[in-house]
């Protein structure tokens, strides 16, 4: 990290000790996250990490405030939002912290986010906002933490796989983890807002989608 993003990592010096943002590095290209150049900056260092920076500049796009002085994941999710503002507000962050990522989106998004697919290779994924659902009854609201690619969403993105049912566009992921942040009212369930969850969906349209920050689910399917 230190030899391919130089800058980034410097760029952490803005911030006030005891801190830690959840987010993206994210370097835009004809108006898309290209992943492509990440995993190509990644593989330079020396003079030509250099170069790669000044023809593909990272930035890191802030989505949560997870740590400041102590742990916030205890806090409501709207709280570390309105914390995360105030943070960029007070100390004036600068590259590699954007102001706006790209034209029209603001450095910090307000709402929640989720990659978008058509069928090919990696290049094809797009990052959307999304508005964050409500919880209704039978359903939980999962603040999505880590999100896997399992061997089927790359095999369904190529189009290798074929499941009756997902046409482009789709959200992806059939695997995840975090935390519940919402329960539907009169929901049926022992889940609880805080507790840290799973969740395992299978491979049809309606059971895909996980490659989002909020996910809702079924209150029986996230297991504890």
């Amino acid at each position: 990290m230190n030899a391919s993003f130089p800058k980034t990592v410097a760029g952490t010096a803005q911030l006030p000790d005891v801190t830690a943002l959840d987010g993206e590095l994210v370097v835009w290209e004809r108006d898309r996250p290209a992943f492509e150049r990440l995993q190509q900056r990644l593989a330079r260092s020396g003079a030509a990490a250099a170069q790669a920076a000044r023809e593909w500049p990272a930035h890191f796009v802030a989505f949560d405030l997870v740590q400041r002085g102590g742990d916030l994941t205890v806090w409501p999710y709207a709280r570390r939002r309105a914390a995360l503002k105030a943070l960029f507000g007070e100390r004036g962050l600068t590259a590699p912290f954007p102001r706006r990522h790209r034209p029209g989106d603001e450095g910090v998004f307000p709402h929640g986010r989720g990659a978008l697919t058509d069928f090919g290779g990696p290049e094809v994924l797009r990052v959307l906002d999304l508005p964050v659902p409500e919880a209704g009854p039978g359903q939980v609201r999962i603040r999505v933490r880590a999100a896997a690619v399992n061997p089927v969403d790359a095999l369904v993105r190529r189009g290798i796989a074929h499941v009756t049912g997902i046409e482009p566009p789709y959200v992806p992921g059939m695997d995840a983890a975090g935390v519940v942040e919402a329960v539907g009212e009169g929901t049926d369930t022992d889940l609880r807002v805080g507790d840290r969850v799973m969740a395992v969906v299978g491979p049809d349209r309606q059971r895909l989608g996980l490659h989002q920050e909020h996910q809702m689910d079924l209150a029986g399917q996230p297991a504890p």
